[in-house]
């Protein structure tokens, strides 16, 4: 029998200029954490007062700045599973909005009383397996320490209102889990976990891979559809070829051996990922549109490419 559950994530990498909170969006809550002043002394945001003591933690909520809660109906053997996903998703979009080094990290869970909601029972990950007690323990850990520089990721009041209306305008295409976007999303957004700019440009690589690869992939027609869709013919659709083309090689020699790092400094990868995001952006604009239909799990890819070329080559765009 399905339940209820309140998830509560804590959001990491961010430094947030916000009045606004707590802000409700969809099914979320974001809000200021209760630790935030223990968070502010801990990053060096604000100094304590000479001679007193940090307070102590309400461990209800963790040490960040701030904190997100959502509820989600499920089976209790789906639990951890479900919260993860909805929590992965949320983070893509996060991602994808802007770039800089954002992380949302599941902190606990707790059974709704359905009676009561003000009364809740904590989830012991322990009733169910060992090993949602190892992935308890897996999402402990802290965030990856990149080998490359990486943005922060700020927020003030603006940047938030703008993340919201990104979020009401794709959040339910992201939820239908629609190919290829769902994987190239989550792909881009498992770059940010990759310590290396080799494992970076693997994943967003892979990435591309999803949006315009099909049967028979080649480094030839993902440069062509992709440098296609990102600008019109010119100097600047050629130069987006060549740069595909040329992470697409490197791509291959990490994968089969031949290389362990990336020839590329971050700078350039940070420009690959430019492309991904705003390749996926185009395409949940156009599915939205209904100008480009994207497709579930079930129907062949090659139908859709028939479509997606019909669209880059023989549609007049706006």
């Amino acid at each position: 029998m399905s339940k209820i559950y309140l998830v509560r994530a804590e959001i990491r990498g961010v430094y947030p200029e916000l009045s606004v909170l707590p802000s409700k969006f969809g099914e979320f809550v974001l809000d200021c954490s209760p630790n935030f002043e223990i968070w502010a002394f801990s990053e060096g945001v604000h100094e304590p007062p000479p001679g007193k003591s940090p307070p102590e933690p309400d461990y209800d909520y963790p040490v960040s700045a701030m904190y997100l809660d959502v509820e989600i109906k499920v089976e209790e053997d789906r639990l951890y599973e479900e919260a993860e996903a909805i929590l992965n998703q949320l983070q893509g979009m996060l991602r994808l909005f802007k770039p800089g080094g954002i992380y949302v990290r599941r902190h606990k869970l707790w059974e709704v009383n359905t009676r009561d909601p003000s009364k809740r029972i904590e989830h012991d990950p322990l009733s169910i397996s060992s090993i949602w007690t190892q992935l308890e323990y897996l999402n402990a850990e802290t965030i990856p320490i990149p080998l490359y520089a990486r943005d922060k990721y700020d927020l003030d009041n603006d940047t938030w209102k703008g993340f919201v209306e990104f979020f009401d305008a794709y959040w339910d295409i992201i939820c239908q889990k629609l190919q290829p976007v769902y994987n190239a999303l989550l792909r881009l957004s498992s770059s940010y976990e990759k310590r290396t700019l080799a494992d970076r440009l693997v994943d967003l690589m892979i990435a591309m891979e999803a949006l315009f690869g099909g049967r028979g992939e080649s480094t030839y027609k993902i440069a062509l559809r992709s440098s296609c869709m990102l600008y019109p013919a010119g100097e600047a659709r050629e130069g987006a070829f060549k740069s595909i083309k040329k992470f697409y090689d490197e791509r291959s020699d990490i994968v089969h051996g031949r290389s362990l790092t990336s020839k590329s400094d971050y700078q350039s990868i940070d420009q690959f990922e430019w492309y991904v995001r705003t390749l996926i952006c185009k395409f949940l604009e156009l599915h939205r549109k209904k100008r480009l239909l994207l497709h579930s799990s079930s129907k062949k890819f090659d139908e859709f490419e028939k479509e997606l070329d019909k669209y880059l080559f023989f549609t007049k765009h706006d």
